[in-house]
């Protein structure tokens, strides 16, 4: 048969530049644990990005935030997808594009405690031992790294998402204003019985 494997694909709240894609149809319970287990087989590789530092506070299903893909890695739609009306689709995009915004934000956070010594680099002044041992220190690239994979995926979402946005954008308007109008005037109407 060709039927695609369907699976489920997170991030971590305080790593977004890590995905983690586990077979499933929907955000579970269990598709959090098989993604937790991913993340522990991760950390217990040598050349992985992460490693057992990377998660101070500890790592849980709460801490994992589920990514809803916007487009399909193949010419196929989601499954599923094809019965949303093009206001549910433009939701989700909206949806999506507020986390990869979030994510976005977030890196440049990260990545802006390395302002210094990226602007010390590019002034071509000697380094400072404490800029040297930065540098070299693998949360330096892995946060640049991080930042420009944010900035790459909202730039390519943003597009789809600002028309996203004026398709739903009409549905926050209040839906019907003449019959709550109709509504409170029939009440005023009514005298209290005295």
């Amino acid at each position: 048969m060709g039927r695609r494997k369907l699976t489920v694909t997170y991030t971590v709240k305080d790593h977004p530049g890590l995905t983690i894609t586990v077979p499933g149809k929907e955000d579970s319970e269990k598709t959090r644990a098989l993604a937790l287990d991913e993340v522990m087989r991760m950390i217990s590789e040598e050349t992985s990005e992460i490693d057992s530092n990377s998660f101070p506070d500890g790592l849980g299903a709460k801490d994992l935030i589920f990514v809803e893909s916007p487009k399909p890695s193949s010419n196929q739609p989601p499954e599923g997808s094809e019965d949303l009306s093009p206001i549910e689709k433009a939701a989700r995009t909206v949806a999506e594009f507020a986390l990869k915004r979030a994510d976005l934000q977030e890196q440049q956070k990260k990545a802006s405690e390395y302002m210094a010594l990226i602007e010390a680099v590019f002034s071509m002044t000697p380094l400072s031992p404490e800029q040297i041992q930065l540098a070299q220190d693998k949360a330096f690239a892995k946060t640049l790294s991080s930042l420009a994979s944010a900035k790459v995926e909202f730039d390519k979402l943003l597009p789809e998402a600002e028309e996203a946005w004026k398709l739903l954008k009409p549905a926050f308007a209040d839906p019907e204003p003449e019959k709550k109008t109709a509504a409170t005037s029939g009440k005023a109407g009514k005298a209290p019985a005295g």
